[in-house]
């Protein structure tokens, strides 16, 4: 769609389902956002995630968990050329990006919402006492799901 109709998908909604959570007490969010996610950043996809997150954090929401991934591999309804084609290239790829490279690797889908479900288990038996805001990438994605 447009951008207008992306903005209102991935920062209006979630804006909203914050904003409501906080107001009912909710303690925690856990936030699917993108790699490379900022405010200012001149990528408009990039752009919006970073809005969204800095909306979020100004929620002040006791816990705040920000998962970054990279591409997210596994099977999708639609297709995108590129994305179709950095899924097929991630498995080599994956294996160049090391040290402060490997928050770029794409990781399945499915890892990451492991690592989502984990956490939000974790926070149901041990809730935070203090405010903590987490950026979750690659290698602390991986770790969580396990």
């Amino acid at each position: 769609g447009s951008q207008e109709q992306f903005r209102g998908v991935d920062l209006g909604y979630p804006c909203k389902a914050g904003e409501l959570a906080r107001f009912h007490g909710v303690p925690a969010f856990i936030l699917m956002s993108a790699i490379g996610a900022s405010s200012s950043s001149t990528i408009f996809y990039n752009r919006v995630k970073g809005e969204l997150e800095d909306a979020l954090k100004d929620l002040d929401f006791p816990y705040l968990s920000i998962y970054r991934p990279s591409l997210l591999l596994g099977d999708r309804k639609e297709q995108r050329i590129a994305e179709a084609l950095g899924i097929k290239a991630m498995p080599l790829v994956n294996r160049l990006l090391i040290g402060p490279l490997d928050k770029y690797r794409g990781i399945e889908a499915g890892t990451v919402a492991r690592a989502m479900v984990n956490e939000a288990c974790s926070l149901a038996l041990e809730p935070t006492a203090e405010q903590v805001v987490q950026i979750r990438e690659y290698d602390d994605i991986v770790q969580l799901a396990e």
